[in-house]
C-alpha cells in the first residue's frame, strides 16, 4: 500500500481535475489552461494570476455556485464529510494510505 501526504492527494486530486477539464470541458479556454498547466508551461498558480485565465476559471467558479464563507455551518460540516469519504473511498481504490492526519 501507497503512502501519501496530504498535501500528495491535493495533487492528485487536483490534477485529476485538471485532466477531467482537458478531456471532457465545453469551454475551450478552460481545456487550453488545462493543457498548459498539465503540459507543465504554466503553473495552477500563473494561470489563476492571468486575467484572461482568471476570468475564465472565474466562469467556472461562479458555476459551482457555492461560496464557502457563505454556507452555514451545518453546510459547511455537511462538506467537509463528503471531502473525507470521497479522500477515504479514493484511498481505499487507489490502496493508498493518507499520512498525516
Amino acid at each position: 500500500m501507497e503512502e501519501l501526504r496530504q498535501d500528495e492527494v491535493v495533487d492528485y486530486l487536483r490534477h485529476g481535475l485538471l485532466r477531467n477539464l482537458q478531456r471532457s470541458s465545453e469551454d475551450e479556454m478552460l481545456r487550453e489552461i488545462a493543457d498548459a498547466v498539465l503540459s507543465g508551461h504554466i503553473t495552477l498558480r500563473e494561470a489563476l494570476g492571468s486575467r484572461a485565465y482568471g476570468e475564465a476559471l472565474g466562469g467556472l467558479l461562479e458555476k459551482v455556485g457555492d461560496d464557502p464563507d457563505a454556507l452555514s455551518p451545518e453546510a459547511q460540516a455537511r462538506y467537509a464529510e463528503e471531502a473525507r469519504g470521497f479522500e477515504e473511498r479514493l484511498a481505499t481504490e487507489q490502496g493508498i494510505t493518507i499520512i498525516g492526519r
